[in-house]
């Protein structure tokens, strides 16, 4: 497999969507969270890729 090919699966690409709607999420939420709650989320999904 090459390094290019894991765009091509499947998994990659719904990884990708909750990192987009984990992002979208995360401008929701009240700006005394920015620091904490919204930055572990933004990390927990950042790993899962």
């Amino acid at each position: 497999m090459k390094s290019s090919d894991y765009k091509q699966l499947i998994v990659w690409h719904k990884a990708m969507d909750l990192v987009v709607e984990v992002y979208s999420l995360v401008k929701l939420l009240p700006k005394e969270e920015l620091y904490s709650l919204s930055d572990q989320m933004r990390r927990a999904c950042i790993n899962s890729i």
